[in-house]
């Protein structure tokens, strides 16, 4: 660094993190130093759009998170990956590009989040935003955020959207314009083939700015504070621990598990944890890593009868690696697709109301099983289509928080997963709901048998044992800083920190209440919101 005090310091150079650094240095007046405990962004396999399939198992490029076990999934413990690098998450994840029901932005409004109802964050996703389609009444072009349609479809994908529309599903080709119910192809955070994280979109082309400092592989160990005001961070590099100053603000990115965990390990959260760990209290607030929780689904997995339906043989030895030199030179194949090609958004009652469903659809399988057990995705044999259901809105909530003083230990985890049986009943519907789309035609005469759940039982009990047992993750955590009116919230409105000044947390811990879909579009949209707040409260 070359200096040890600046305007703006920024913890985590994550969705949030890359944002912020683009549009607060944006005024040369202003000095912005940017910590990321990770390592650089431009590797290949972060590059390539499947090579999430490596990356987020990686201790290099994602956090080695696993949660407590969990009462309601058989005591398992789920694999919570975040990422390591810059970019973030948005370096790992699936690529998918959903920005949620405009009705998730206007319940958060209702329940005291005043200010983030759609009509105002409308304006902030198109600001990002370079859709490939062009601009129009519900997208932007000409923003750092490229989003993509796929370079590639398969003709089952086809079969499997024509099934859906004759179960009566509508064909919906924008998931983020008027209406997000309905059956089609995902959008994503791909440009030309390649993945678009944050990293590439806001951070590198500003990164040459005299006024912008980056410091990757360092860790903020905790926030410094007088008077009860942020002053700065105290950063570790190495084996060397120094203090950064903060002139006007200190703003967290760590993400739903980090964020509350730098908080309390600050002073910041329910007295009684902190004392336990020696920690003197600055703000005691029982709140700060509550309000967790995340969409859980099942993915459920069928046989098909011709293998050139599936793309399991081209992701096989040696199939992969002329997968690979294909995408090397063409930017095309099975290596640019994102994790889920179709996308279903449904109302779990079959009443045609608001979808309470969501569906990632993947003409790949693997054994989920040994995926769980092992922490990789083992290939099946044979071809196969995956379609994974989960509730958007889910009601149970989880917590995280310290269990030691060591900020180099990962925080304590739980979920609480199915704990509101109510998210259960729903999960249950939407298998139904997938089962259903499996046996209508034309999809039905290329399935050979189902593999997950097991092909004989279709009861309740079946189906509930089968979630329980593999049940798998979104990796959609939010909510454990959440914001809000109230004085029991973590962060006000403008995500300042209740309790003190010159601190604010801007991620998705910040989000009330999940919203209905994939979580990095909002999370960006959430950072450019509180640039201009920022910005304009500096004027």
């Amino acid at each position: 660094m070359s200096s040890d005090s600046f305007d703006y310091i920024i913890v985590g150079g994550g969705s949030a993190g890359c944002v912020l650094a683009n549009r607060l240095s944006e005024d040369p007046s202003v000095s912005v130093a940017l910590i990321e405990a990770g390592g650089e962004h431009n590797r290949f396999l972060l590059n390539m759009p499947l090579g999430y399939g490596k990356t987020v198992y990686s201790p290099t490029y994602s956090w080695q998170i696993f949660s407590e076990p969990e009462p309601e999934a058989n005591n398992r413990r789920f694999y919570h990956p975040r990422g390591r690098v810059l970019g973030g998450s948005s370096a790992i994840n699936g690529l998918l590009y959903i920005r949620g029901q405009h009705a998730d932005y206007d319940d958060w409004a209702a329940g005291g989040a005043t200010g983030w109802g759609w009509q105002d964050v409308k304006p902030y996703f198109m600001k990002s935003e370079d859709q490939c389609r062009g601009a129009n009444e519900w997208h932007g072009s000409g923003g750092p955020q490229r989003v993509e349609d796929a370079r590639d479809t398969y003709p089952i994908e086809k079969c499997l959207i024509e099934a859906g529309v004759n179960t009566g599903l509508r064909h919906n080709d924008d998931f983020n314009g008027a209406s997000q119910d309905g059956i089609g192809r995902y959008q994503a955070t791909m440009k030309n083939g390649r993945r678009w994280s944050t990293a590439d979109a806001f951070l590198a082309p500003v990164r040459r700015r005299n006024n912008l400092t980056v410091l990757t592989k360092a860790t903020a160990e905790r926030v410094e504070f007088e008077d009860r005001r942020a002053t700065g961070v105290a950063v570790r590099k190495g084996r060397g621990l120094r203090q950064i100053r903060a002139n006007r603000e200190v703003l967290l990115c760590a993400g739903a598990f980090q964020s509350p965990q730098l908080l309390q390990l600050s002073g910041i959260g329910a007295g009684s944890l902190l004392q336990k760990f020696g920690i003197d209290v600055t703000v005691d607030n029982p709140n700060v890593g509550a309000n967790l929780h995340d969409h859980a689904g099942a993915p459920m997995s069928w046989k098909l009868r011709n293998e050139n339906d599936s793309l399991n043989q081209q992701l096989r030895f040696p199939n992969v690696v002329f997968a690979a030199v294909r995408y090397l030179f063409k930017r095309r194949g099975v290596m640019a697709m994102p994790a889920a090609s179709v996308g279903i958004f449904a109302d779990s009652s079959g009443e045609g109301g608001r979808p309470d469903l969501q569906f990632h659809c993947l003409p790949v399988t693997g054994d989920v099983k040994a995926e769980i057990e092992n922490g990789a995705l083992s290939l099946d044999p044979f071809p196969g289509l995956t379609i994974m259901p989960y509730p958007t809105r889910p009601r149970s909530r989880g917590r995280v928080q310290i269990n030691s003083p060591d900020p180099g230990a990962l925080p304590s985890i739980k979920m609480n997963w199915f704990s509101d049986p109510q998210d259960l009943q729903v999960l249950l519907r939407g298998m139904r709901m997938a089962q259903n789309i499996i046996d209508t035609e034309p999809l039905a005469s290329h399935v050979a048998s189902r593999v997950y759940p097991g092909p004989k039982d279709d009861s309740d009990d079946a189906f509930i044992d089968f979630v329980r047992s593999l049940s798998h993750t979104g990796y959609h955590p939010v909510g454990s800083c959440r914001m809000g009116s109230d004085d029991a919230s973590v962060v006000d409105c403008d995500l300042r920190v209740r309790g003190v000044d010159g601190l604010r947390v801007v991620d998705g811990s910040v989000i009330p209440s999940v919203i209905s879909g994939n979580t990095n579009a909002p999370i960006i949209m959430i950072a450019e919101k509180i640039s201009d707040s920022i910005r304009a409260a500096d004027r």
